[in-house]
């Protein structure tokens, strides 16, 4: 098969050398290693050297690679090292068989080259394999002699190559053994060989100054010198490729690795030697995100056919549409880790060198005309957010955060990389009373309420309102979202309720159920309870337990909160309703066993509240709500003893459910005992009120969100029976049965909000009668129906 004249059959059988390396270890772990190490890497070597095809070389070296990792370690230093070795002295005659005569201006990266230069490569990529002390003993030195190699291809190699062997020796044997020979090849005379000293300039930099860090702290200022130099003689060969270099595709690597080299140099920009080297990197770095962006929002003005293709090998300086998004993207892809490394080891103010360096730039990545451009930055906008070394930085940041909520569908992925990161910082970092939270929590309204689908419109009219700094009373938001945004929402939801539980915001203590904010971000997470998709609904439910632990939204805010559930899920005639109110009594019992939070706050009254309630809810006539309310008591197990009646009761008729799946997982539900304890729950104590024994009725008798939030006109009275029990419609023939409210009794009563049509009552009552004689007692006398 080697021999094969067609080069596909001998591609696919040095892909099928890993795998049978391994079947032949494993089936024989002797036998089969001596015939990979004599027969099969061998064979590997012989292709790589001889072969006549590019292709069939570079499979070789991988296939050689991967073998090479089955390897012991003995033949790493005896067979895969002295090949390597032996390879790489091969000299790049161009009229050998297999030299790679043919591809000097390959740029696709590949082993295709002659057998020296797959390796140098291949030294490169198996170092981590070969380890340290053969890397520097051995490696080292070759790949330093291999600087002054004829070929450029080889040595166009060897500068890669040194950036990952330099991950294995360390630091202090980079500086000393490879730093040298490395700034020379990136000054060498061939464009290709100073290119690939570019592009793997940052990644060498990284590993020079790997434990930098750590040496500061005890090195004396002496043995930071020669480090000083070495960093800043390399970031002056950058800077001169990025400016200077008579190759075009020099300068280009440059543009796109300028941003890199920058941010891997933090470490030691409080340096002054080292500052100064960076700070024309850095001028570089914020002229070309500025003129590039100019480039490319007139170029995509212009017709397409002029901006497909870049400049030539020595265009124009800015190139064409496809070198602007290319460098853009590179700059948005690196410009937080600039910032951060600016402002962190930097010694000037970054106060002021944000505005005079970094500021420009910033606005004209976030506002370019590519989403490709603008995803990095706005997925890396919380580490900007986070940072406390300029209030001009955050305050942009806000704003930028803002703008892209009120952006239309196009750009939904962008603002679910705001929602899942960003928002959050932004709240915690304004004060509040601040007019940004206030808009903000406007337009996160507007998006909960938005419809789930609708077709996009015009971005200018959204955006023209949030330009400024100023409050705007009116905020409209031009497009709709996704479920996928609006299910971020309510995951950010539970987050914004926990800012309000944080002992900085003691200052807004003094009104806590009128206070503007905290009522929209009740309206908002009732907004999302409701939503059409389940998704939605049920991620916002898990935000329950917040909005009850928040001492900022008023007790009697809570009561309604609770009717309102109550009446539109308890009581809603669709099962999936049902299941939202299931999950928002198992997210506050969790929370409930989780223990108080971090002020001291707990969540008895509503755990014991909603524990009855799923006394109600696991006797629904749909089984998808009883295996619901199953699996929150088997996942709260073991229970108390001392649970009341009806939720004993309960569990005893799920385990004789006709359902075998709910049957299978109320068996798991544990009640605890003498001999096993409750956890969690065990704490409850239901001798006390829960405060929603008595829960609030609107006048109008019109449950909604207005009413939630603000009560009635004429105030907001107690009903003076027990509370609701869930009343299940006639579509799903659910029973019906009085609800305790939490005390564990009944006095018969019913409650206004079960005031439904009578035609239910026939069919409530003959499933009370099952349930009952499944229980083997009667609960007639704990419900009577008005």
């Amino acid at each position: 098969l080697p021999g094969d004249p067609d080069p596909s059959i001998r591609q696919a059988l040095l892909d099928t050398l890993g795998e049978l390396a391994a079947f032949l270890i494993l089936s024989d772990p002797e036998e089969g290693y001596h015939t990979l190490v004599d027969k099969l890497f061998p064979l590997v070597t012989k292709m790589l050297v001889n072969d006549k095809s590019s292709e069939v070389r570079s499979r070789a070296a991988t296939a050689m690679a991967t073998l090479a990792v089955h390897m012991r370690a003995r033949d790493h230093g005896e067979t895969v090292l002295t090949t390597l070795l032996r390879l790489s002295q091969m000299p790049a005659d161009p009229t050998a068989s297999g030299a790679l005569g043919e591809d000097e201006t390959d740029s696709s990266g590949q082993f295709n080259g002659t057998a020296a230069t797959a390796a140098v490569q291949l030294m490169g990529q198996l170092s981590p394999t070969l380890g340290p002390d053969i890397c520097s003993q051995y490696i080292v030195a070759q790949l330093n002699s291999l600087t002054e190699e004829r070929s450029p291809k080889v040595r166009r190699s060897v500068a890669g190559a040194m950036a990952e062997v330099a991950a294995i020796i360390g630091p202090t044997l980079t500086l000393s053994k490879f730093y040298p020979f490395y700034l020379q090849l990136t000054h060498d005379p061939h464009w290709a060989v100073r290119k690939s000293a570019v592009d793997s300039l940052h990644l060498f930099l990284m590993e020079l100054l790997r434990s930098n860090r750590d040496c500061e702290a005890s090195s004396s200022s002496s043995s930071s010198g020669p480090l000083d130099s070495a960093v800043s003689e390399l970031l002056s060969a950058m800077n001169a490729a990025l400016v200077t270099d008579t190759s075009w595709w020099v300068r280009k690597a440059a543009m796109l690795k300028v941003g890199y080299v920058i941010a891997s140099c933090s470490p030691l920009l409080s340096h002054p030697s080292v500052l100064n080297a960076v700070d024309p990197l850095l001028v570089q770095f914020s002229d070309l995100i500025v003129s590039h962006a100019s480039n490319l929002s007139q170029l995509s003005s212009r017709d397409p056919s002029t901006s497909v293709k870049g400049a030539s090998s020595e265009g124009g300086s800015l190139g064409g549409a496809e070198l602007s998004r290319e460098v853009l993207y590179h700059a948005a892809f690196t410009f937080v880790g600039v910032a951060r490394g600016v402002s962190s080891g930097a010694p000037i103010d970054f106060a002021t060198l944000w505005p005079q360096r970094l500021q420009k730039p910033f606005l004209a990545l976030l506002h370019c005309s590519e989403s490709r451009v603008r995803r990095p930055l706005i997925a890396s906008l919380h580490i900007l957010v986070a940072s406390e070394q300029c209030q001009e930085v955050f305050e942009d940041c806000a704003l930028a955060v803002i703008q892209i909520l009120a952006s239309p569908q196009s750009l939904a992925e962008e603002r679910i990389l705001v929602l899942r990161d960003a928002v959050e910082g932004v709240f915690q970092r304004l004060g509040p009373k601040s007019a940004l939270r206030g808009r903000m929590l406007r337009i996160l309204t507007t998006l909960a309420s938005s419809p789930s689908t609708a077709t996009p419109r015009s971005r200018s009219a959204s955006l023209s309102s949030l330009s400024s700094r100023g409050d705007g009373k009116n905020i409209t938001v031009t497009d709709t979202t996704g479920w996928r945004e609006k299910q971020e929402l309510a995951r950010v939801a539970g987050k914004l309720f926990n800012l309000w539980v944080d002992p900085e915001d003691d200052a807004t203590k003094d009104s806590p159920a009128s206070e503007p904010p905290i009522s929209s971000l009740v309206a908002l997470w009732l907004t999302l309870l409701g939503a059409s998709t389940p998704t939605i609904c049920l991620a916002a439910a898990r935000s329950a337990p917040q909005l009850f632990r928040c001492r900022y939204v008023g007790r009697e805010v809570k009561r309604r909160i609770v009717a309102y559930l109550v009446k539109k899920y308890a009581c809603s005639e669709y099962s999936s309703r049902r299941r939202v109110l299931v999950e928002v009594a198992k997210q506050v019992l969790l929370a409930v066993r989780r223990g108080p939070d971090r002020e001291g706050g707990d969540l008895q009254p509503e755990g014991r509240y909603f524990l009855t309630l799923l006394a109600l809810l696991g006797l629904d006539d749909c089984v998808h709500i009883r295996q619901s309310v199953a699996s929150t008591l088997a996942l709260l197990s073991p229970l108390p003893a001392d649970l009341p009646e009806s939720i004993t009761s309960l569990v005893e008729t799920l385990r004789q459910d006709d359902d075998a799946e709910v049957k299978r997982t109320a068996d798991r539900i544990i009640i605890a005992s003498d001999g096993l304890p409750g956890k969690g729950l065990v704490c409850l104590d239901w001798s006390a009120d829960t405060g929603y024994e008595y829960l609030p009725s609107p006048a109008t008798g019109d449950y909604d969100k207005h009413w939630v939030l603000h009560g009635d006109d004429t105030g907001t009275t107690p009903s003076s029976p027990t509370s609701p029990a869930p009343q299940r419609s006639s579509s799903c023939s659910s029973s019906v049965s009085g609800f305790d409210g939490g005390t564990g009794s009944s006095d018969g009563a019913s409650h206004a909000l079960l005031e439904e049509v009578d035609e239910e009552l026939s069919e409530a009552l003959a499933t009370r009668e099952k349930a009952a004689a499944v229980v083997g007692c009667s609960v007639a006398d704990t419900m009577t129906l008005t």
